[in-house]
């Protein structure tokens, strides 16, 4: 969305942005400051235009925290409808993810009688508790990819 907005100025995609972007600022800024509060200047909401530069700028400080974010380049991916071409390349550095949680149960009923439960997850200090922790992970990346760029339906 920066990118569409930088290239030809558009409200919608604008405020499309900034709203997928702001509920996982706080996420990102836990993982890097810097990174997270330039996607947030950069996609401030009051803002009627976005300077030229502004795409490639925030999309090179975001790649730089891949790794403390847990992710690297190649987990990523190569975004191939880029209309803006950025002088930096993203350089792959190694990654180890953690083991993470046990997967979602089954999903049990039929039709629209439909229950899914997050898996339990043992406690060492206690009763098994249900953790989404490491699902919030996975929603705050497609939040980042979302909020960076747009797939070609635009």
């Amino acid at each position: 969305y920066l990118m569409i907005a930088e290239q030809n100025y558009d409200e919608k995609a604008h405020a499309e942005g900034y709203a997928y972007y702001l509920p996982i600022h706080p996420w990102i800024h836990s993982k890097s400051a810097t990174a997270a509060d330039l996607l947030m200047t950069k996609l401030d909401i009051k803002q009627t235009t976005i300077a030229s530069g502004s795409y490639c700028e925030a999309k090179a400080e975001v790649e730089a925290a891949y790794a403390a974010i847990g992710i690297n380049c190649t987990m990523m991916g190569t975004f191939v409808d880029s209309t803006i071409s950025c002088d930096s390349q993203c350089a792959d550095s190694a990654v180890s993810l953690p083991e993470g949680a046990s997967s979602v149960a089954a999903v049990e009923g039929e039709g629209t009688d439909v229950d899914c439960r997050a898996a339990t997850v043992p406690s060492t200090s206690g009763p098994a508790e249900t953790s989404a922790a490491s699902s919030l992970g996975g929603f705050c990346l497609a939040g980042l990819a979302l909020a960076l760029l747009v797939g070609s339906a635009r």
